[in-house]
């Protein structure tokens, strides 16, 4: 993860546990990225981890108005600094859980995210 989304989620977590303290368990971050030597890299693959996987997920439900789909089943949100595009594994990702009823969002400041949590969880 670059520095600079590092920074940005570091504060989004930091502002959701303060704001949001009866759901600080429910935001977690999804360890992804990152460089690894060859062995940590193999056993993380073996145990689970997944490429494209979005940085963070908020393991609360939503009532939803979209036709077809009465409820979110928890929000994925990706976070890209700028204008950096997602990789097709990230697209992917977003598809297949967008397609079996989660939320996903790409966010790429601080002032966005407190607006998508403040929605999400009114």
């Amino acid at each position: 993860m670059k520095k600079e989304e590092y920074n940005l989620q570091v504060a989004c977590v930091t502002w959701f546990r303060l704001q949001y303290a009866c759901y600080a368990k429910n935001l977690f971050a999804i360890p992804n990225g990152g460089s690894r030597n060859l062995f940590e890299a193999v056993n993380m693959k073996r145990s689970g981890t997944t490429a494209g996987v979005a940085d963070l997920f908020l393991a609360v439900p939503k009532l939803c108005n979209n036709i077809g789909q009465d409820w979110y089943h928890g929000l994925f949100i990706e976070l890209k600094i700028n204008k950096r595009k997602p990789t097709e594994s990230q697209i992917e990702f977003q598809e297949t859980v967008e397609a079996t009823g989660y939320k996903y969002v790409i966010i790429r400041n601080f002032d966005d995210f407190q607006k998508l949590i403040n929605e999400y969880l009114k």
